[in-house]
């Protein structure tokens, strides 16, 4: 996921070869813990329950977004969309046993919930305006707003001791620490009409809003 952003980052200060690579580590890097976490299921499928209900697990929903956003914006949509399935198939199958099985006060990581979906709902807007699919605008909106409504409540529950004496995940209590970006030109392709590439900008923004980021954080999709 950090690498990710770090991809994003970049292509917004404009250095696009460094992008890339970071791009190409991060879809690597995901791949390889996508792999292990594959066989340590196969080997111990006992924990497996234990680990479905663990906020940590979003982090491979959040990191896949990402990567699809970068791909995305990369003119490479098709691998946006493709990422927007498995992402969604995983956020769909992990976050509800997640959201069951939060104590009553929680650390930094309890706040992955919410970067999970706006991640997905950035990946969505982003993808329904580089391909052209207006269809996918509606699904951005709903979990835009799902998102931005879990945040306060999850908030709430936040120890705020964590963020002096928490593990390393205080940073996700102010869910900035995912950089998947909006773009504040109103450029998308050309079939989607303008009114659709403002919605998807109006997407984009809410989500990147509840993700701790600004508009303008980052250029346009490029054209391949």
């Amino acid at each position: 996921m950090s690498t990710g952003a770090l991809s994003i980052a970049l292509r917004a200060l404009g250095h696009h070869a460094a992008s890339l690579a970071a791009l190409w580590l991060a879809a690597a890097l995901w791949a390889v813990l996508a792999a292990l976490a594959a066989g340590h299921a196969a080997r111990h499928r006992g924990h497996l329950p234990g680990r479905r209900r663990s906020p940590a697990a979003l982090t491979m929903v959040a990191g896949l977004a990402v990567v699809g956003e970068r791909a995305a914006l990369a003119g490479r949509p098709r691998v946006g969309l493709a990422a927007l399935a498995l992402a969604a198939l995983m956020w769909a199958v992990l976050t509800p046993a997640v959201l069951r099985t939060l104590p009553r006060r929680i650390p930094g990581a309890g706040l992955l919930p919410v970067v999970a979906t706006e991640s997905l709902a950035v990946l969505a807007a982003t993808v329904a305006a580089s391909e052209g699919a207006p269809v996918l605008l509606p699904v951005a909106l709903v979990l835009g707003v799902l998102g931005l409504a879990a945040y306060p409540p999850l908030l709430a529950r936040f120890r705020p001791g964590e963020v002096r004496t928490g593990g390393g995940d205080q940073w996700i209590a102010g869910v900035a620490g995912l950089a998947a970006c909006s773009s504040d030109d109103d450029e998308a392709a050309p079939a989607v009409t303008i009114e659709q590439a403002d919605t998807a900008r109006t997407v984009e923004v809410a989500a990147g809003a509840a993700l701790g980021m600004r508009p303008g954080d980052a250029p346009a999709p490029e054209r391949p």
